[in-house]
């Protein structure tokens, strides 16, 4: 129904009549009004206090994007959206970007805020500040947003799908429920505890694990290296793996915290720890396998950490260094020589003769195999020759 009020024209006598009579429709027509908002909010209608307990007492902008600044030179561009303003008791809009202009502008701390008609602003007031921005003169030191963020529709649309559970949801209470579902049921823990991670680090680079590669409980290395590489893991928090190296070419592998120590890896399967700092071997002594075999090279590390037993075929006369044993480990080398025969081997000054075995003497025919038997010592540091087995 239209409010119907009365029209003056030229010559009117009775204004005052006509004035009473629109004050009257006037009159009943907000009494009908107050009395529908009333019987709607109980009697106690303020839009300011409405505001004001869903969106705080203090600036905020309505979705994360609103009002966003950034700067490029001499220019702060800031976003389109809608900010609340509670000593205005207003949500303010803006309709589209826009720019400020520093150049000129002196070094100093600036803010931006939106003014009554919600247009970006720059101040040196922090009342009511959007943002923080430190102007060194010729560029933008910081921008830092000092409003705080209230969920618009946008981000209530976004919040309605996870990309981690698969799902989307029509309410808030129904993805909560979800989460809180799986977590009760233990979903995470079981993908982490069946998780299978196959990963390739052929070649001779260093290989970093992804967060999600590393989030499974088994881990196979794969493929052929050419030279000693460290797999470093990203994850911070306690956790065990079974780490299984099936990578050929008979290459050192240090699987290592970001930013810790590591362990060396045999060939084959076993149990490593990260203690929050660094990957640890699991137990008192690793698990190694009978034997490690080696491509021939002129220098070779035969380390003792990787197996009891390390294995040579001998395509000249190199020279051995023995290392990674611990205290009282047995170690066998064993030593063949090639279709030419007459190699021999020269050791590093860790390898100690007793007196009953005074010299190497290997076998000098083509395709013989020698066994030295060796017992480290922790206190001298030494590989101790205890015996040689010759011509298999």
């Amino acid at each position: 129904m239209s409010l119907s009020l009365q029209r003056f024209t030229n010559g009117d006598t009775n204004y005052v009549a006509k004035h009473n009579a629109n004050a009257a429709s006037l009159e009943a027509e907000l009494t009908s009004l107050r009395s529908l908002l009333g019987a709607s909010f109980g009697g106690a209608v303020s839009i300011g206090a409405a505001l004001q307990a869903l969106l705080g007492s203090t600036v905020a902008v309505i979705g994360a994007d609103s009002y966003r600044a950034t700067g490029s030179g001499t220019t702060l561009t800031v976003g389109a959206g809608w900010c609340w303003r509670p000593s205005l008791g207003l949500v303010l809009a803006s309709a589209a970007p826009v720019t400020l202009s520093f150049s000129g502008q002196p070094p100093g701390t600036y803010y931006l805020q939106a003014d009554s008609n919600g247009t970006p602003t720059r101040s040196t007031s922090a009342t009511e500040a959007l943002y923080q921005i430190v102007w060194s003169g010729s560029a933008f030191t910081a921008i830092t947003r000092l409003a705080k963020v209230v969920w618009g529709a946008a981000d209530q649309i976004a919040a309605q799908a996870s990309a981690a559970l698969g799902q989307t949801f029509e309410s808030f209470d129904a993805r909560l429920e979800a989460g809180e579902t799986g977590a009760v049921a233990g979903a995470l823990a079981r993908a982490a505890q069946t998780g299978r991670t196959i990963k390739t680090v052929a070649g001779g680079a260093n290989v970093t694990l992804t967060a999600a590669e590393a989030n499974a409980a088994v881990i196979v290395l794969t493929g052929t290296v050419t030279a000693a590489i460290q797999v470093t893991v990203p994850l911070s928090g306690p956790r065990v793996w079974l780490l299984e190296n099936a990578t050929t070419g008979g290459r050192e592998i240090t699987l290592k915290a970001a930013g810790g120590a590591g362990v060396k890896l045999p060939p084959g399967a076993t149990f490593v720890y990260h203690d929050g700092v660094a990957v640890l071997a699991v137990g008192a002594r690793p698990y190694r396998p009978a034997v490690l075999t080696l491509p021939y090279a002129s220098t070779l590390v035969a380390d003792f950490a990787r197996a009891d037993t390390v294995r040579v075929t001998l395509g000249g006369s190199p020279t051995i260094t023995l290392t990674g044993a611990a205290d009282g480990q047995r170690c066998v080398l064993e030593l063949t020589q090639d279709a030419l025969g007459g190699r021999v081997v020269s050791f590093g000054p860790n390898v100690r003769l007793g007196s009953e075995i005074g010299a190497i003497d290997l076998s000098s025919m083509p395709g013989l195999t020698d066994r030295l038997g060796f017992i480290y010592s922790t206190a001298s540091a030494t590989f101790d020759l205890v015996a040689i087995a010759k011509g298999f």
